[in-house]
């Protein structure tokens, strides 16, 4: 291989590189400044209690929700469900 050959290569490379960094440091500062982002969590874990060692309770809180999870080495079952009240005071 000729020299210009590796100098076509090596600049071409180069020239990739720059540019994926040129963009990851658009997209870095100015776009995802502009994206709006939740306050708030999806999923609140609210309570966790093993009741053996291979069976468990879990209460969370999802969508404005409550649930109740029961889990085994075999199954999973939603127990319960119910709405969450919202304080409209503030």
């Amino acid at each position: 291989m000729d020299s210009v050959a590796i100098f076509k290569v090596v600049f071409s490379l180069s020239v990739v590189v720059g540019l994926l960094f040129f963009f990851s440091y658009i997209l870095k500062n100015y776009i995802l400044k502009f994206t709006p982002v939740s306050k708030t969590d999806d999923i609140k874990i609210r309570d966790v209690k093993f009741l053996s060692k291979d069976k468990a309770l879990i209460s969370f809180e999802f969508d404005d929700k409550i649930f109740l999870i029961g889990f085994d080495n075999n199954s999973i079952t939603k127990l319960y469900e119910r709405e969450v009240k919202k304080d409209e005071s503030g």
